[in-house]
C-alpha cells in the first residue's frame, strides 16, 4: 500500500523522471539521431536479476523498447516486493531463471503488483506497448489508491 508508494516516489527523480544509470549498457536505435557516432556493442550486459528472456537468450536483435519495459515492470516489482524477479546460487543459475521468465513468487498483491506482470510478461507483444501505457498503468494506480484512501 502506501509504504510502496512512497518508495516509488523516492526512486524517481525531482520531476518522476526515471535516471538511467549506465549508459554503457544502452542500445541505440535507428529512431536516435546520432546512432550513427555511437559504437555497438555485439555482445549483451545487465544484471540477469533484471533480465528480460530475450536479453538473456538473444540474438541482441531480439532486444527493443520491450525490453525497457521489462526493466521497468522488473524494478518495480522490486520495489513492491523488496527483491529482483530473477534469483538463483550464482549468475549462470540467475540466467537461466531470466531465460526463462521465472519469477520469484511473491505474497504482496496488488494493482501494481499486476503492473509489474504484466510488464514482465514473457512475450513482448504481452507488454505494455510503450513506455507510456506503463506509466499510465502506474499512475491509475496511484489515482486509485488516493481515491480509495479519500473514501
Amino acid at each position: 500500500g502506501g509504504n510502496a508508494l512512497a518508495m516509488i516516489d523516492n526512486q524517481l527523480g525531482e520531476f518522476g523522471e526515471v535516471l538511467v544509470m549506465d549508459w554503457g549498457l544502452a542500445y541505440s536505435t535507428a529512431a536516435f539521431r546520432k546512432s550513427a557516432s555511437i559504437t555497438q556493442t555485439s555482445s549483451m550486459g545487465g544484471s540477469p536479476a533484471y533480465m528480460a528472456p530475450e536479453m538473456a537468450i538473444g540474438p541482441i536483435e531480439r532486444i527493443t523498447f520491450s525490453s525497457d519495459i521489462y526493466l521497468l515492470g522488473a524494478i518495480l516489482y522490486e520495489i513492491l516486493t523488496g527483491k529482483p524477479p530473477h534469483s538463483g546460487g550464482n549468475v549462470t543459475k540467475c540466467l537461466m531463471s531470466a531465460a526463462r521468465n521465472e519469477i520469484l513468487p511473491t505474497d504482496k498483491t496488488g494493482e501494481l503488483v499486476d503492473v509489474a506482470r504484466k510488464a514482465m510478461a514473457t512475450l513482448p507483444a504481452d507488454r505494455y506497448p510503450s513506455v507510456a501505457a506503463l506509466q499510465a498503468a502506474i499512475r491509475e494506480c496511484l489515482a486509485h489508491s488516493e481515491s480509495l484512501a479519500l473514501t
